[in-house]
């Protein structure tokens, strides 16, 4: 899994806990397990920002945190700094408040609950998935490559909108907190602490800036793939992941034979026949690519009899296409009205950004074995030799296998139509700034506006 799956696993169980209200009516146990699962959310996007904006988190210093508003210059002071600096240099605010906003420790750490047996209330149980997910997602995050400028400010709105919901649950643990006479002091202290707290201010003005521009899904994050070992392609994240090997594979192999690259410019075609056919109604334009595509691959020979190699060599694409072609067989059988459908139609979108890479790698590969001298064609023998092959040379037709692909590659360059940040990757659940939208928002409004409600809906 990855950072973007894992946050929107948590963004959903935060949303269920925000609207249901549960965490009211946690015991001491239950609610040692949110404070385990708010830590870990709170060092997950202190960390999460401090990456994205490259400036440390500020040192926690709850000695400093505000009980009060306090007016200096006419400025209304918030978390050591003025509405001014929230308005002006609203990321900055946000994190400087994420490190004054208080996190008390849980008595059991994950690993003690992980090893434990489930937890019987619902509600303990979905705090230790929401830990569980934030120190996933933390650790997932580590692994992004360097995100673009867009890319980032997507963390932050997730980061925001998790932010500001927190803040909604902080206020349920603290009502849970004040019923329970056993509690640990400083606990409730804490959770009180968190009333005065701008966090949820700080959140809307960083959402906003967020906001401002274009979000795109982190699932859009690529990377060229450095591995070249055949992957085994037991889910649509898989699929991709192979799609995009196979085209190192072909470019890595010093030597490769015709029947590897026949075969595996074949196993495209079918691939290609299936994303058209699972795209036409959805993705109109991929099932269009997909077509052209498919149609100049499958008149490629399996087993062209001008050409044969000198050496075996790599037989990594052939072994690639084999799992490649595993997948299509199971994904054509899916049901498409289901979530597994969707999922096997953003594969296959995916699938089909890559094709056209692929198929400039087949065509390289092949010239180069050609031209390299590392095939040999049935035409080039002299007439008085007693063999017809032979070295190709300038004198000669360019064989069939590589006029074919030749053609493929130069009609792929031609027809591609890439979506912008297509995704590479199936997180069937919205980003977490996309769940938590709504949910972090929600504000009961009082009979008429000049009512007074002290409440802001936690």
């Amino acid at each position: 899994m990855s950072y973007r799956q894992h946050s929107a696993e948590l963004a959903q169980h935060m949303a269920v806990l925000t609207i249901t209200g549960a965490s009211r009516r946690l015991d001491t146990d239950g609610l040692d397990a949110a404070l385990l699962g708010r830590r870990a959310t709170l060092e997950l996007i202190r960390q999460t920002l401090a990456t994205v904006t490259e400036t440390p988190p500020p040192a926690a210093q709850p000695g400093r945190q505000r009980t009060g508003p306090a007016r200096g210059n006419g400025l209304t002071t918030v978390e050591d700094g003025s509405v001014r600096d929230l308005l002006e240099q609203p990321t900055t605010a946000f994190q400087r408040t994420l490190a004054a906003y208080p996190a008390s420790p849980a008595r059991r750490s994950l690993g003690e609950r992980g090893a434990s047996a489930p937890h019987s209330d619902p509600t303990a149980e979905a705090w230790y998935s929401i830990a569980k997910a934030a120190t996933l997602a933390l650790h997932d995050f580590s692994d992004l490559p360097k995100l673009e400028d867009e890319h980032r400010w997507t963390v932050v709105a997730d980061a925001a909108a998790i932010g500001r919901t927190l803040y909604l649950l902080d206020g349920h643990l603290a009502e849970a907190a004040e019923a329970l006479p056993d509690l640990d002091p400083s606990v409730l202290a804490d959770l009180r602490q968190t009333r005065e707290s701008a966090l949820p201010l700080a959140a809307e003005e960083a959402s906003a800036q967020a906001h401002g521009g274009p979000l795109p899904d982190l699932d859009t994050v690529t990377t060229e793939p450095q591995a070249t070992t055949p992957v085994r392609v037991n889910s649509p994240r898989a699929a991709v992941e192979g799609q995009a090997r196979l085209r190192r594979q072909l470019a890595g192999a010093k030597d490769i034979s015709p029947d590897v690259i026949g075969y595996t410019a074949r196993m495209q075609g079918r691939l290609l026949a299936g994303a058209a056919h699972l795209l036409k109604d959805h993705d109109p334009a991929r099932a269009q690519l997909a077509a052209t595509l498919r149609d100049q691959l499958l008149a490629v020979r399996l087993r062209d009899p001008q050409v044969a190699a000198l050496a075996h060599g790599s037989r990594l694409p052939l072994a690639q296409s084999a799992e490649l072609k595993r997948y299509l067989d199971a994904a054509m059988k899916t049901d498409p009205t289901t979530a597994q459908g969707e999922g096997v139609r953003r594969c296959m979108s995916a699938i089909v950004d890559h094709s056209p890479g692929v198929v400039e790698a087949l065509a390289k590969a092949a010239n180069s074995q050609v031209y390299g001298h590392r095939w040999v064609v049935a035409y080039a023998g002299q007439e008085d030799s007693p063999s017809p092959w032979g070295a190709w040379h300038d004198g000669l037709d360019e064989p069939r296998l590589c006029t074919q692909l030749d053609q493929a590659a130069t009609v792929a360059a031609a027809a591609q139509i890439r979506a912008p940040q297509s995704p590479v990757r199936y997180t069937p659940q919205p980003p977490a700034h996309k769940t938590l939208a709504d949910v972090s928002r929600t504000r009961s409004r009082p009979a008429a506006p000049a009512v007074r409600q002290p409440d802001i809906g936690r």
